[in-house]
């Protein structure tokens, strides 16, 4: 695995993800799905469940940031940390019925989180978390960093052309060959040119799946 997508905010079945997700399915490429358990539908909980080739992450439990300054975060360290672990363990729950499988993977809404949230996730039985950065060794859970995104600007949400993400991914490879290249992918409200250079993207990436 050279390239690894990773969707975020998965929750109903939006005709501009239908389309990204019908794209990684005919490239075959590999693809982690962030999904927010609160927010889930039966509609996609359903298409979810008949498609085990995805990847499912819990993304958060409801997606909204608890943080009195600074970055956005679901879990802060100001949040009591029993609140924090019976939140996570009740929208792992819903999930896990919902999608009919194991989810094992863990994506923070905004990429960011308190250590206190790492240590609650791992007793949880979570193996793979997947962020802007890797974490310190003292953290019990597999890093599946991100390395590239998809979008430049998110004040209007902006993509980045096809051209320029394969230019960085080739940045990346270069940067470390034995790493995994991620990408991450926020489509929702990209105008219909920009959701089309999306699409591109990921077929253009089906060149780095090994064979």
């Amino acid at each position: 695995m050279f390239v690894f997508h990773r969707i975020d905010d998965v929750y109903a079945c939006r005709p501009d993800l239908m389309q990204v997700l019908a794209a990684t399915e005919s490239a075959g490429v590999p693809t982690i799905l962030g999904v927010i358990p609160q927010r889930l539908t039966a509609e996609m909980a359903a298409y979810l469940s008949a498609r085990p080739h995805f990847v499912i992450y819990q993304h958060g439990v409801d997606h909204k940031s608890r943080a009195v300054s600074g970055s956005k975060d679901e879990f802060p360290a100001t949040r009591d940390r029993s609140d924090v672990a019976a939140s996570l363990a009740e929208g792992h729950a819903a999930l896990v019925r919902a999608v009919g499988r194991p989810v094992h993977g863990y994506i923070p809404p905004w990429n960011v989180t308190a250590p206190a949230t790492l240590e609650i996730l791992a007793t949880l039985g979570f193996t793979h978390i997947s962020a802007k950065r890797t974490y310190g060794p003292g953290v019990r859970l597999a890093a599946l960093p991100i390395a590239v995104d998809t979008l430049s600007s998110y004040a209007p949400p902006t993509a980045r052309s096809a051209d320029a993400v394969m230019q960085l991914i080739a940045q990346e490879r270069r940067r470390a060959p034995a790493v995994p290249v991620g990408l991450v992918y926020h489509i929702k409200d990209l105008p219909d040119d920009q959701l089309a250079g999306i699409v591109q993207v990921i077929e253009r990436s089906a060149a780095f799946v090994p064979p």
